[in-house]
């Protein structure tokens, strides 16, 4: 069996990927002529990135603390998608992380110092 937290991630994945696949269709479905499929479309894209926002910060405190953020902390982060954003973006990235962004350093200094030799 999985640990719960494991499920909660995994469901809030499933939401994450069908609110972006009625995003999607909901844009190529929309007209001019009728708003609100293109209004639905959009409303499900902003609660997506807003998910896809929240997960990072929750999987960002995990990776450095081996805590998730609580609810409270959640809730005080808002709803704001541009203040959201920037708390992603402002988030330190320590030369001796890894994941994504070390591995994609890592890989650029390797190539920086291949073409240097020769």
């Amino acid at each position: 069996m999985f640990p719960e937290t494991f499920t909660l991630l995994q469901n809030e994945g499933y939401l994450m990927q069908g609110c972006l696949k009625a995003s999607l269709n909901g844009i190529l479905a929309g007209t001019n002529a009728q708003p609100g499929p293109l209004y639905a479309a959009f409303f499900n894209y902003a609660i997506e990135m807003e998910r896809l926002l929240k997960i990072l910060l929750l999987l960002d405190r995990w990776h450095l603390e081996r805590q998730f953020l609580t609810n409270d902390e959640l809730k005080a982060k808002g709803h704001t998608l541009q203040n959201l954003h920037q708390d992603v973006l402002s988030r330190p990235v320590p030369s001796d992380r890894r994941g994504i962004t070390g591995l994609t350093q890592r890989a650029s200094l390797k190539f920086k110092s291949q073409a240097r030799q020769t």
